[in-house]
């Protein structure tokens, strides 16, 4: 007797055909509010908000960015599923993506260091997210400044701050882009020309009637 089993993913189900059966299928878990580190021992400046992911399942320890959708809109990072990817910095090669830095900058000794974001006000939010492994969770802040210093960024699974945990990358996502607002002498420039341009149209009609 033939059964086709079906899963679904994503929609957090799985269903037997012909017996009826419905089970749950365990999805990412969602980004949780942290404090942002401001001690000697753990710190990270230049920011305003933070979230780490709690990794069970398993699969939560991973920074995804070729999946649909990639993991930080998935879990929902700072409760926003509109994020993305921008570049990511490789701490144990110390070097940037195919992407190039894209604006960032980092200076690290997989501890601590210094980062810094030049298109901050290009975009409508900008988050920095670190990764490790084993005992750490992905954790991530939101940027308020342009640049700033970093000192053991991780929580824990627990929601607790941890140290001397080394860092495997920094990843930064972005969301929507600020318009830029026309100077006053470009919306005068723009005004003249249509002006100019509707004279000379209007000179070239009087000269087809004679």
């Amino acid at each position: 007797m033939n059964k086709l089993l079906s899963l679904t993913f994503g929609v957090s189900s799985l269903t037997l055909m012909g017996l009826g059966v419905s089970l749950p299928v365990q999805a990412l878990n969602l980004f949780t509010s942290c404090d942002v580190p401001n001690t000697s021992d753990n710190i990270v400046t230049g920011v305003s908000s933070c979230n780490y992911l709690p990794y069970e399942p398993q699969s939560n320890q991973q920074d995804f960015i070729n999946t649909n959708p990639i993991t930080v809109n998935e879990a929902k990072m700072f409760e926003q599923t509109d994020w993305s990817f921008l570049s990511r910095y490789n701490a144990d090669t110390q070097s940037w993506g195919v992407e190039g830095n894209q604006g960032a900058s980092i200076t690290e000794n997989k501890i601590e260091g210094n980062w810094g974001f030049n298109d901050l006000n290009s975009y409508s939010q900008v988050a920095m997210l670190f990764k490790d492994g084993n005992g750490t969770a992905l954790t991530t802040y939101l940027l308020s400044s342009t640049d700033g210093t970093f000192k053991n960024p991780f929580y824990n699974p627990s929601g607790s701050l941890v140290t001397e945990k080394e860092i495997s990358h920094i990843s930064f996502y972005v969301r929507g882009t600020s318009q830029p607002v026309p100077e006053p002498l470009t919306i005068l420039g723009t005004g003249l020309a249509l002006g100019l341009g509707g004279l000379f149209k209007s000179k070239q009609k009087q000269k087809s009637v004679v």
